[in-house]
């Protein structure tokens, strides 16, 4: 699948940053940032394509830690293949909008002691994927016509995760994602939104899934500003969620964007209003070039309180600035960029991307963290690892920071 995706006061002496004023121009000098190094780890697997019993190809990557030291991923597309030791692998199934794992978390560690989660069924280690939010009924063909999204014209009718959050004191995850109609790789109308919420003491998707913004027969493109994603949940039950666009593109590289957030009280039950929230724009130092960006919540502790990170994806061949903040809304404060390995932006890329090769569903792990240590994942097209073709596949890294950027958890 391919999609849009989707911030801690720092001290100052820990930042490079240069924000001044030219002495001859008066114009603002560049913002520059350090440069951070980055360890490649490996692939996020299952139990299951350890054992090379299948190799699967999916992206996003969404995480949230729940409790007994367990972590529930979610993923999009996912193109299974099987069995693994053939070559090239015979196509098996092709899941359409998500798939899960699930099992125990190992930090600063390539996840692949994972089970593939099967809804309602007891954990394997042995099982394949399986799909995990149901497919859409509701939405629709872009051209007016009030049709249905169906194949053909079309390829199919999908749900995409857009953020993972645990819910306090409870077993269970919320999960947001995007209604999509997808037609190719490259081609996929964004036209809903809605949330779900996955009881994972008993692997049941407890509350709906939920399309709050339904797709209309009319119209059915959602503005990219209004493809909310990112939920950071705040300890009195206000949900924030974000949203990005760039708005000035040159050279793979996006020059100048913006995002902006919405904040619902009420817990998952006010997410309803989602559609009726005032969105605010996010404040950065230096300002956003996002082509793409998501938010975490590094977890408050006795060592500190809670911080955003922000991860804004700003070219096409992996160049990754990683903002810090203290509140939803601002204002991040860049602590570094680093180069995600084997990112390539196609010359023919635009603004919009999706043109191989490139790199995409950017996601930190802060539950697979250290506070010198961010974890992160991105979808890496043609990845191989150990002389194993993998395919376009989720890639692990864990990117170096200073001490005192993140507190101790």
């Amino acid at each position: 699948m391919r999609r849009w995706g989707r911030t801690l006061v720092v001290v100052a002496s820990l930042l490079a940053l240069v924000v001044g004023v030219a002495e001859r121009s008066g114009a603002a000098t560049p913002l520059v940032v350090p440069h951070l190094t980055v360890q490649l780890l490996g692939p996020v697997f299952s139990q299951a394509e350890a054992d090379r019993a299948f190799t699967v190809q999916r992206d996003d990557g969404l995480s949230a830690p729940v409790s007994g030291g367990r972590v529930l991923w979610v993923f999009g597309d996912s193109a299974v293949d099987g069995p693994a030791t053939t070559n090239p692998p015979h196509p098996r199934a092709f899941i359409t909008g998500s798939s899960a794992l699930f099992g125990p978390v190992q930090p600063l560690t390539a996840p692949y002691h994972l089970y593939e989660l099967h809804l309602g069924q007891p954990l394997s280690w042995s099982a394949g994927p399986a799909q995990f939010l149901p497919t859409p009924t509701d939405t629709f063909l872009d051209d007016g016509s009030g049709q249905s999204c169906t194949n053909p014209p079309a390829a199919y009718p999908a749900r995409w995760g857009t953020g993972l959050i645990p819910l306090p004191g409870t077993s269970s995850v919320l999960e947001t994602y995007l209604l999509a109609c997808v037609y190719t790789g490259t081609v996929f109308p964004i036209e809903g939104w809605g949330y779900a919420i996955i009881d994972l003491a008993h692997r049941v998707v407890s509350s709906g899934p939920n399309d709050v913004v339904v797709p209309s027969s009319a119209n059915p493109i959602l503005p990219r500003l209004a493809q909310w994603g990112s939920p950071v949940l705040d300890p009195d039950g206000t949900i924030h969620l974000y949203a990005s666009s760039c708005s000035a593109y040159a050279a793979s590289r996006c020059q100048a964007g913006v995002v902006e957030t919405i904040a619902l009280p009420g817990g998952p039950a006010g997410l309803a209003a989602v559609a009726s929230a005032t969105p605010t724009p996010v404040l950065a130092v230096g300002g956003f070039t996002p082509l793409d960006n998501t938010v975490k919540a590094w977890p408050a502790s006795p060592h500190g309180p809670r911080q955003l990170l922000d991860l804004e994806k700003v070219s096409h061949d992996g160049v990754i600035r990683l903002l810090v903040g203290s509140n939803p809304q601002g204002p991040f404060t860049p602590v570094g960029e680093f180069q995600l390995p084997g990112c390539v932006a196609h010359p023919n890329t635009t603004d919009l991307g999706f043109i191989p090769p490139e790199c995409y569903a950017i996601v930190a792990h802060p539950e697979y963290s250290s506070p010198t240590r961010l974890f992160v994942t991105y979808y890496l097209q043609d990845a191989r690892w150990k002389g194993r073709a993998l395919g376009n596949h989720l890639m692990a890294v864990t990117v170096s920071l200073k001490p005192g950027v993140l507190h101790p958890a």
